[in-house]
């Protein structure tokens, strides 16, 4: 998974992994539990998609 991220920027990456740690934070969820990776990957397929705004990223992936 973390092989998904090397085609980022750094500024990228870290709107990433803000996003997922936000995320898991606000659903009480451990980053680094399965669950936590799944919430990571999903992040990172949205970033894959155009979406590189942290909070943009949090909404995404509280309303799924």
């Amino acid at each position: 998974m973390l092989f998904n991220l090397l085609s980022y920027r750094d500024k990228e990456i870290d709107s990433i992994l803000q996003a997922a740690i936000e995320t898991c934070n606000r659903l009480d969820i451990d980053l680094k539990s399965e669950d936590g990776r799944r919430v990571l990957q999903r992040a990172t397929n949205i970033a894959a998609g155009g979406v590189m705004d942290a909070d943009e990223i949090v909404a995404r992936l509280c309303a799924s």
